[in-house]
């Protein structure tokens, strides 16, 4: 099953990732193959990933280390501090998901056309569509001693197009128990 997987994946990509149907499918395509081998650790936040594009919602353990980054950046974002740890800047910039889908692909023999930031600028905000309005929720049985409750993602496009240019915003809003927001954005764009 997992060849048969593989050559879907590849023909994906050689057709080209343009749609936000186009992300669901590879990811559920990586999840699947990810739920028939053993469990690697290498490739923990790609299955997050693929699983917070496939639910309204996510609170388990995995759901709950990324909560947890920004729960201690969340003191931060309140008081306007830009100077957040590594990793809320990776996640929040999806490196770790470009990542890990290049170093899976590779692992299972998919070959990936020569990436430009534009293309993965362009799949990041097709992710973050999908993903939006879809809150990382703070599950009390597993995180405890916590400020926040919630994370949740929202995409804004610019209007009009500059200089070829689609520029797209991803918010971060993260919200505490006495119902605060702190917000962290990326900005960023691909061609069109």
């Amino acid at each position: 099953m997992i060849p048969s997987i593989c050559t879907k994946m590849k023909n994906l990509i050689n057709d080209g990732i343009t749609k936000e149907c186009h992300v669901v499918y590879l990811l559920t395509c990586i999840r699947k193959i990810l739920e028939q081998e053993d469990p690697n650790p290498d490739f923990e936040l790609l299955k997050f990933y693929s699983d917070w594009a496939l639910h309204s919602k996510l609170q388990g353990r995995t759901a709950q280390n990324v909560l947890s980054y920004f729960n201690k950046g969340h003191s931060l974002l309140i008081n306007g501090d830009d100077n957040l740890p590594t990793e809320i800047q990776n996640i929040s910039k999806f490196n770790n998901l470009i990542e890990d889908i290049k170093k899976f692909l590779e692992t299972h023999s998919v070959s990936v056309p020569e990436q430009t930031s534009s293309n993965s600028s362009k799949f990041i905000s097709l992710y973050a569509s999908i993903i939006e309005d879809c809150p990382l929720i703070i599950n009390p049985h597993i995180s405890e001693d916590t400020e926040i409750t919630k994370v949740t993602v929202k995409v804004e496009f610019a209007e009009k197009i500059q200089h070829g240019q689609q520029y797209y915003k991803v918010c971060w809003i993260i919200t505490d128990a006495a119902g605060n927001d702190g917000e962290l954005f990326v900005i960023n764009s691909f061609d069109v």
